[in-house]
């Protein structure tokens, strides 16, 4: 889950599924019915990664209108500008009248100020392959080539919103993973490019003017799908990397209800292939809270554990916070922390220290 994707959803609730083109500034503070078989694997494009699309397999589900499936980007960019993207679906595809389909923006600038753009509309066209990482939603693509780089474009005519970026990656994948929720419950995902290099352009009007950006920096992309009810999901999610090793810190941690998580865990990406501590063998500590555009978010959390011969000894520490939705007394923040950790992996001792990421901290509300 993603904050980007509880701002969908809260658009989505609202319009009754039928979110037009819309944007915004914030200031600083169809197919076949009958069901295939699941593949018995998850691959693609021989990186043991599975990216492509998953709907077709249960479409059938008593629960499918509870579907979801997005293939999530972010850049880190070198000039201080950030940048989140998110081709989703949601609902029966089926049935247009109960699904949604589009593509969702966020710029953050430097100053902290950030410019969405959704595009989501009913009969929107879109196409999705089963065989590769290929989403067209209205002309926008998120595309997997064959060399493993990965190319997205978006536009927005109406806002004159125009998005085209490459990604290609420096560490080895990580693996997809599902885990079950409950009986009926739940979610699978991996992270196809845990590190990246993008490169790329981005550009919009924004109060009359139209503002263009050279987009240069690190990027993250993963991709998520299941069957689960949005708003009683908890989680926590982060995601951190040093280009320079180059090496990721990813963790993750999802529950519905209330009690301990006992889903997720830590995963370690290096150029050379990935490492994953289960929840069972992690312990989080959140050490400091703050409130924050009315929101209560762990400001600082400790995350230690270890499986094998890995071992992580982590400190996330609030770096800076962009306000997504709402306004500075009450709304939506995403959390940009700072990273400092010990891992120790194979004999090889890797140190990250003041590496900025991204991280979140979600309960049940649609503000959190």
């Amino acid at each position: 889950m993603r904050a980007l994707v509880i701002l969908v959803i809260g658009i989505l609730v609202v319009g009754a599924g039928t979110a037009g083109l819309t944007v915004e500034r914030q200031g600083s503070a169809g197919g076949d019915m009958q069901q295939p078989a699941a593949p018995a694997s998850m691959e693609d494009g021989g990186d043991g990664v599975d990216d492509a699309a998953h709907f077709k397999y249960y479409q059938n589900d008593s629960d499918i209108s509870q579907w979801y499936e997005w293939w999530y980007l972010n850049v880190k960019g070198d000039n201080g500008h950030n940048l989140l993207i998110e081709f989703f679906t949601f609902g029966d595809l089926n049935n247009p009248l109960t699904s949604a389909v589009g593509v969702v923006m966020l710029f953050m600038d430097e100053d902290g100020s950030t410019y969405k753009s959704l595009k989501s509309y009913p009969g929107i066209p879109y196409s999705l392959s089963y065989e590769t990482c290929d989403v067209s939603i209205a002309g926008d693509r998120f595309v997997r080539r064959d060399d493993g780089s990965y190319d997205v474009t978006y536009n927005n005519y109406l806002q004159q919103v125009d998005v085209d970026l490459h990604v290609t990656r420096l560490t080895a994948p990580v693996a997809g993973r599902r885990d079950m929720l409950n009986d009926r419950e739940w979610m699978a995902w991996n992270a196809a490019v845990p590190a990246g290099m993008v490169q790329g352009t981005v550009s919009f009007r924004d109060d009359g003017r139209l503002r263009h950006f050279n987009m240069s920096g690190v990027g993250y992309h993963d991709h998520n799908w299941g069957i689960a009810r949005k708003l009683p999901l908890q989680w926590d999610w982060g995601e951190f990397t040093d280009p320079a090793v180059p090496v990721t810190f990813m963790y993750g941690a999802a529950k519905i209800g209330d009690g301990p998580y006992e889903h997720g865990g830590v995963n370690i990406a290096t150029a050379s292939g990935e490492r994953f501590i289960p929840i069972e063998n992690i312990s989080l500590a959140y050490r400091e809270w703050e409130t924050i555009a009315g929101i209560s978010k762990p400001t600082e959390l400790h995350i230690t554990g270890s499986n094998g011969s890995c071992s992580v000894n982590a400190t996330v520490r609030l770096h800076r916070y962009y306000l997504v939705a709402g306004t500075g007394w009450f709304g939506m923040p995403y959390l940009a922390g700072s990273l400092t950790a010990d891992i120790h992996m194979d004999g090889r001792h890797i140190e990250m220290r003041s590496v900025v990421g991204f991280y979140e901290h979600h309960y049940f509300s649609p503000f959190s």
